[in-house]
C-alpha cells in the first residue's frame, strides 16, 4: 500500500484542523498517513523514492499570498525550472478554502493544484473548494463523502472500515514532561513569539486615546503609537503590525480552577511516533503561560476540540450532546451553537460539567492564539521612529452565550485605560508589546506624485489610507523645496480622491481633522464622506461613487489612476466592486 500524506497551507488554523480530521479518519478507515504543514513536511520528501498519495487542503492569506507555513514549499513547487515529470507516480487530491470577497479567490490552492499537474502527478479524486461567505463546513462534508472509496482505491489499504458520522478522536502529538518546583525553569516559562518573524518588542506610547470615542454609536475605537526608535524597524505606507495579543487574565483564571490546574507549573514537550512539538509554545512553559498566550481559548470551538470533551465526560448525557454536535448529524445544531453561538473554552466546560480533559490533549486540540494585523495610519517620512494604528474595539453578543469580546483589541485596550488612568505609572515607560511588520506588498502608493489615487475606506478601513497622504504631503514638500521626492522624480501631482463612510458625522468620524487637514492643503484633491445612520434612507461610500461616475471614469480608463480599498471584507468589498464595474460598463459603453 501506498502512504498517505495529508498537507496543509493554513494562516488561521482553519485548513489544519481539515486536514487533521482527514488523517484521523483514514487512520480508522486502516489507511495509515502522515499530517504536517507544507513547509513541515518539505518539498523534497514528495520526491521520494516510493511517491506517496497527497492530499493537501490549502488557503490564501493577504492578495492570493501563500500562508505562513507553506511559503516554502509553495516557492518551490512553483519554480520553472522543475522538471516536468519530477512528481510522476503522486495521486493527489486537494481541498481548498477561501473568500470570495476577495478578488483572488482560491488563488494558492488552485495554483498548486495546476502545478502538481504540470509536474506529472495525478489527480484521483476531483479538487473541492468551499467559500467562506457560504460556510466551510457543508463544503467540506460534501467532499468527503466521495472521498473515502477514491481514497481507498488509491492507497489499497486492507481492513479498512466504514465509519459512521461521528469523527475519529484525534490522536494526541505531544506528551508533557512536568518540571521538579525550584528547578529555576518558571522564571524563563512563557508563551512562544515564533508567531512573529522577525518580531520586536516595542514600547507603548501616547495612551490618551486621541481619537478614543466617549459615547460611540457601536463600538469604541482607539488610535495607538509605537515607538520603534532603535529597533532597526523600516516601513512603508501600506504595511500592517501584527501584534501576539494575550487571553483576558480572568479568563485564564478561572479555566485553571475549572480544570483544577497549577499556573506555576512548568513543563517541557516530548513527542511520540514522529510527530513534532507544538511550535507556538515554546518549553519551558508554564501552564498560566500557555493559556494566557499560547493558544486560542475563545474562537469557535472546532470539531476535533468537541470530539476530545465527549471523550472526556464522566456523564454519558453530556458526553451524547458533544458527539452529536461534531458529528455530520448534527451539522445544523453544531452550526447554530459552536459557530453562531462562538462558547468560549471556559463556557463549554462549564455547560459539560463532567469533562474532565487532560491539558496535553487540550493544548494539542486547541488552535495557535494567531497574531492580529492592523494597518498602518502613518509614514516613515513624518514618523520615522514610531508606527501607529487605529483600530475598533470588538464587542458583540450572541443569543444563548450572552456577551463576547475580541482577544487583541479588549487587551490593548485594558493597557491603555490603565496606563492612561495612571494605574501602572512606573510600567508606564517601561511597557513593551511583541510585534511585527508585515510588507503591503502592492497595496502602497504609486512611486509617481503623477499617478492618481482612488481611495475608498469606510470605518477603520482608512486607517492606511491617513499613511497614504502623509507620504504624499512630505513627498510634495519635498519637490516644491526642490529636493528629492522620496518613491520618484516627477514634483507633478495627479489628482486624489478619498471616500470615506461611518455611521454619523458627530459619532465616528474618524481622523475628521487629519483628513480636512490633507484637504485643505491640497494634498487631497476630494473629499467625499458617506454617513449611513445621519439619514432615513443609508448612504453608502457606493452610492457617492455613482454620483461621480464620469469623473471615476476618466480617472481610471484615460489618467490611468490606482484604486485602492481597505475595509470589510464581507459585504462593503463585494459592492464597491461591483459598483466600480458597473462605473466602468456604463460610462465605456461596454
Amino acid at each position: 500500500a501506498k502512504q498517505l500524506v495529508v498537507l496543509y497551507a493554513s494562516q488561521t488554523g482553519t485548513a489544519q484542523e481539515i486536514a487533521k480530521n482527514i488523517q484521523a479518519e483514514a487512520e480508522q478507515r486502516g489507511i495509515q498517513g502522515r499530517v504536517a504543514s507544507m513547509n513541515e513536511f518539505g518539498f523534497d520528501s514528495l520526491t521520494a523514492a516510493h511517491p506517496p498519495v497527497l492530499i493537501y487542503v490549502a488557503s490564501s492569506t493577504g492578495d492570493g499570498d501563500a500562508p505562513d507555513n507553506s511559503a516554502k514549499f509553495y516557492a518551490t513547487l512553483r519554480r520553472k525550472s522543475q522538471p516536468g515529470g519530477l512528481l510522476a507516480g503522486i495521486a493527489f487530491t486537494g481541498f481548498g478554502l477561501g473568500d470570495s470577497n476577495y478578488t483572488r479567490y482560491q488563488y494558492v490552492p488552485r495554483a498548486i493544484k495546476q502545478r502538481l499537474l504540470d509536474l506529472g502527478a495525478a489527480q484521483f479524486y476531483p479538487v473541492g473548494e468551499a467559500d467562506e461567505v457560504d460556510g466551510i463546513e457543508e463544503g467540506v462534508d460534501k467532499w468527503l463523502e466521495g472521498l473515502w472509496p477514491a481514497l481507498r482505491k488509491a492507497v489499497q489499504p486492507e481492513g479498512a472500515a466504514e465509519m459512521a458520522g461521528v469523527p475519529p478522536l484525534p490522536r494526541c502529538r505531544v506528551r508533557l514532561v512536568w518540571r521538579e518546583s525550584g528547578d529555576g525553569g518558571a522564571a524563563a516559562a512563557r508563551p512562544s513569539e515564533a508567531g512573529a518573524p522577525g518580531g520586536a518588542e516595542l514600547a507603548y506610547r501616547d495612551p490618551d486615546g486621541q481619537y478614543s470615542l466617549e459615547q460611540p454609536f457601536w463600538a469604541p475605537v482607539l488610535h495607538l503609537e509605537l515607538d520603534i526608535a532603535g529597533s532597526g524597524m523600516r516601513y512603508a505606507p501600506g504595511d500592517s503590525v501584527g501584534v501576539l495579543p494575550r487571553n483576558d487574565p480572568a479568563l485564564v483564571e478561572a479555566l485553571l480552577r475549572r480544570l483544577e490546574l497549577d499556573g506555576e507549573a512548568v513543563f517541557d514537550q516530548q513527542t511520540g511516533g514522529g510527530e513534532h512539538l507544538l511550535p507556538h509554545l515554546r518549553a519551558p512553559c508554564s501552564v498560566r503561560a500557555a493559556l494566557t498566550g499560547g493558544v486560542d481559548l475563545t474562537g469557535p470551538p472546532r470539531k476535533s476540540l468537541l470530539r476530545l470533551l465527549a471523550e472526556h465526560c464522566g456523564e454519558a448525557g453530556e458526553r451524547a450532546a458533544l458527539l452529536r454536535l461534531c458529528s455530520r448529524d448534527g451539522r445544523d445544531d453544531y452550526g447554530r451553537q459552536m459557530v453562531a453561538g462562538r462558547p468560549s473554552l471556559l463556557q463549554l466546560l462549564r455547560q459539560f460539567p463532567s469533562c474532565r480533559p487532560p491539558l496535553d490533549a487540550l493544548l494539542d486540540a486547541l488552535p495557535p492564539l494567531a497574531p492580529r494585523m492592523y494597518s498602518l495610519s502613518c509614514s516613515p517620512l513624518e514618523c520615522p521612529d514610531k508606527v501607529q494604528v487605529a483600530f475598533t474595539v470588538v464587542r458583540y453578543s450572541t443569543e444563548q452565550y450572552g456577551q463576547h469580546q475580541g482577544v487583541a483589541t479588549t487587551w490593548l485596550h485594558g493597557l491603555c485605560e490603565a496606563i492612561a488612568a495612571g494605574a501602572q505609572p512606573a510600567a508606564a515607560a517601561a511597557l513593551r508589546l511583541p510585534i511585527f511588520l508585515r510588507r503591503g506588498g502592492a497595496f502602497g502608493p504609486p512611486d509617481s506624485l503623477e499617478t492618481p489615487l482612488i481611495m475608498i475606506g469606510p470605518g477603520t478601513g482608512v486607517t492606511p489610507f491617513r499613511g497614504f497622504l502623509q507620504h504624499r504631503r512630505a513627498q510634495v514638500a519635498a519637490a516644491a523645496a526642490g529636493g528629492c521626492v522620496a518613491g520618484g522624480t516627477s514634483s507633478t501631482k495627479g489628482p486624489a480622491w478619498l471616500y470615506f463612510g461611518c455611521r454619523r458625522e458627530d459619532q465616528d468620524y474618524l481622523y475628521r481633522e487629519d483628513l480636512e487637514g490633507f484637504q485643505a492643503d491640497g494634498t487631497l484633491d476630494r473629499l467625499h464622506v458617506a454617513f449611513s445612520r445621519a439619514q432615513a434612507h443609508k448612504v453608502y461610500v457606493q452610492h457617492l461613487m455613482q454620483q461621480h461616475a464620469a469623473e471615476l471614469h476618466d480617472m481610471i480608463a484615460r489618467q490611468g489612476a490606482r484604486v485602492y480599498l481597505c475595509g470589510d471584507g464581507a459585504g462593503m468589498a463585494r459592492d464597491v466592486h461591483a459598483c466600480l464595474a458597473s462605473i466602468l460598463q456604463q460610462q465605456g459603453g461596454l
